[in-house]
């Protein structure tokens, strides 16, 4: 639908839930950002199905100012090169994937290591370990921005992470 809006977000909310309200199926929605007129709608077209992709979560809807920015490059293919890459370096420690699900969870902790480890159920000597080895099969720091960048992307673009939902 094309509609002139005052307030996007507000809009867009309440359409889902009317649209929810409605069926008891599964209605994903994607809102572009707003445009000036009728004549920008091929590209308003283009931002909500790029929203409506990036809406991972059931019955759920995604604006596309509140997408993540990223989901295009990681969604599209481009990045199985280096998924390729990171999981055939980590698949030679032969550790049946333990170092890579606590990678997963170092990515997504932002606290100190006896924490995680504690989520882990390991000893912190463990955790550091394993992040010793990763470091040593990938080839750099994981104080490196430009090292956890890559396994963002590598491990993102295999991930279902939750959509924005407003």
């Amino acid at each position: 639908w094309l509609w002139q809006t005052a307030d996007l977000e507000r809009e867009a909310r309440d359409l889902h839930a009317a649209l929810l309200a409605s069926t008891a199926q599964d209605v994903r929605l994607g809102v572009s950002a707003a445009h000036p007129g009728p004549r920008h709608a091929r590209t308003a077209e283009g931002e909500a199905r790029h929203a409506l992709a990036a809406t991972r979560q059931a019955r759920g809807y995604t604006t596309y100012h509140a997408m993540d920015p990223l989901y295009a490059l990681i969604a599209d293919g481009s990045l199985a090169p280096l998924r390729g890459q990171v999981r055939s370096r980590l698949a030679a420690l032969e550790d049946g994937g333990r170092i890579e699900a606590t990678l997963r969870a170092y990515l997504a902790h932002s606290g100190p290591l006896p924490d995680l480890a504690a989520r882990l159920h390991v000893h912190v000597n463990t955790l550091r370990y394993r992040l010793r080895r990763a470091e040593e099969v990938l080839g750099g720091s994981l104080r490196d921005p430009a090292l956890l960048a890559r396994l963002y992307l590598a491990f993102g673009a295999e991930e279902e992470a939750p959509a924005a939902e407003n």
